[in-house]
């Protein structure tokens, strides 16, 4: 009995040694099959094709979201890949994705909604809107005219440029005459479209036959600009500097009123030299609008428009005249656009805000000005003196002026599908030339109002 006990006790460590070697070795099995999987599906995936990276105006909160869009004939996706994408744009042809906006509204390509059963992005607050553009052509040919405000010329024949690449069956035109000028030919139906610096009026609006619709754009700032004789630093201004200024209650530069700002700055006894523009303009609407709302002598003596009467100061025809004379006459001080300032290098000052925060002009706080303003549903708005210690108080809206009732269904689905790239796309090509975007929540609040164009 002890020989048999003393057997079993001694054979019993082997055979827990060949178990533990058993399980080991199945664990270890176990371990390279896994491995193999996923070496196995991370070269599937490397194999599969990705999404290309959509453009972007600014950071999203929220990651956008993707749907899928029934797949395009063999012929359009052909003439699809024959078409190039703008620089700024990288299209993902392989899976024809689109990115839908931002938005509490049906969601949108290009070209119009997509098919209900598609779910719209849920809303974020968010910089931009990003969208993956593949646009469906109209049918036909589609020419659109506009004409309008200088100002943002620039911006507005890159942005149809680019979208022609996209929709090459849409040609869009654009003659910079003038923020009066556009208005004049919108109303008498000339052009498909018109472009101004400031909205228009209730009168203007009730001389056009055809509804008009205020499509608001980039923003802009006016700024002032001077020449100091021994003065090379950013000059500060309240609003009640400027406004006595441009009334002629301020004629020297060594007056206290601008000293007591600007401590530590030296100013000569010299003669101020009001510079102002002699067309009528945006920038003059701006510029007295912000002036109507910061002084009450200014509010009732001369007003707001883009022509006044003006108390005192020579007169430029556009940016170019005003800052031409600025430049040639010691001691004289103007009002020009921001982008113009700072594309022929101008020194330009800071202006007291609202909120009691002096501010220089950039593009941040502009967008920041419109973001801080109610905006009502046609778009008219005055967004000078907002509220907010981040808000520059010289700040407007410029709009497309475009009739409710186009000449034709095809116009009118261009115009659409054009405003919709434009909000989608064309908003980040605005800050890469100097242009203040506009806030994503005005960009979303547009969507309904393009819905409308017929």
């Amino acid at each position: 009995m002890s020989g048999t006990g003393s057997s079993s006790s001694s054979s019993r460590p082997d055979s827990v040694v060949t178990i533990q070697i058993s399980r080991r070795a199945g664990w270890m099995l176990l371990a390279a099959l896994a491995i193999a999987a996923a070496l196995v599906l991370t070269a599937l995936r490397r194999a599969e094709p990705t999404a290309t990276p959509v453009a972007s105006v600014a950071k999203a909160e929220t990651a956008p979201t993707s749907v899928k869009r029934q797949q395009p004939s063999r012929a359009a996706a052909r003439r699809r890949e024959s078409e190039p994408a703008p620089e700024n744009i990288q299209v993902n042809r392989t899976r024809h994705e689109t990115t839908v906006l931002h938005t509490d509204v049906a969601p949108v390509n290009a070209y119009g909604p997509l098919p209900a059963s598609e779910p719209a992005a849920a809303m974020a607050e968010t910089e931009i809107l990003p969208v993956d553009v593949v646009p469906l052509p109209p049918s036909g040919s589609v020419t659109l005219n506009g004409a309008g405000a200088t100002y943002p010329n620039l911006v507005y024949i890159k942005w149809f440029s680019e979208f022609n690449k996209l929709a090459p069956e849409v040609q869009i035109s654009y003659q910079s005459i003038g923020s009066g000028g556009g208005i004049r030919q919108v109303v008498a139906g000339a052009i498909d479209f018109g472009a101004s610096d400031g909205p228009m009026t209730d009168e203007e609006m009730r001389q056009s036959s055809n509804r008009i619709l205020h499509i608001p754009t980039v923003l802009n700032a006016i700024v002032p600009v001077y020449n100091i004789p021994g003065v090379t630093g950013t000059v500060r201004f309240t609003g009640e500097v400027l406004a006595g200024i441009f009334l002629g209650k301020i004629t020297s530069w060594n007056d206290p009123a601008i000293v007591s700002v600007n401590p530590g700055m030296n100013f000569p006894d010299h003669p101020i030299v009001v510079v102002h523009r002699s067309d009528g303009s945006g920038t003059t609407s701006i510029f007295t609008d912000y002036l109507s709302k910061v002084s009450s002598d200014w509010h009732d003596h001369v007003g707001s428009g883009t022509s006044v009467k003006w108390p005192i100061g020579l007169g430029g025809k556009g940016c170019e005249g005003v800052a031409g004379q600025v430049r040639q006459i010691p001691g004289a001080i103007g009002y020009i656009e921001m982008i113009y300032a700072v594309q022929n290098d101008m020194p330009y000052g800071s202006v007291r805000n609202a909120s009691g925060t002096f501010l220089k002009a950039g593009l941040a706080n502009i967008t920041a000005a419109a973001a801080s303003v109610p905006m009502p549903a046609d778009f008219r708005v005055s967004i000078t003196n907002p509220p907010g210690p981040t808000s520059y108080p010289i700040a407007g809206l410029t709009w497309l002026l475009v009739p409710l009732h186009a000449k034709n269904p095809e116009s009118a689905r261009a115009m659409a599908s054009f405003l919709r790239w434009m909000l989608a796309v064309g908003e980040p090509m605005a800050k890469s030339l100097g242009y203040a975007p506009l806030p994503t929540t005005v960009a979303l609040r547009l969507q309904p109002t393009i819905a409308r164009l017929q």
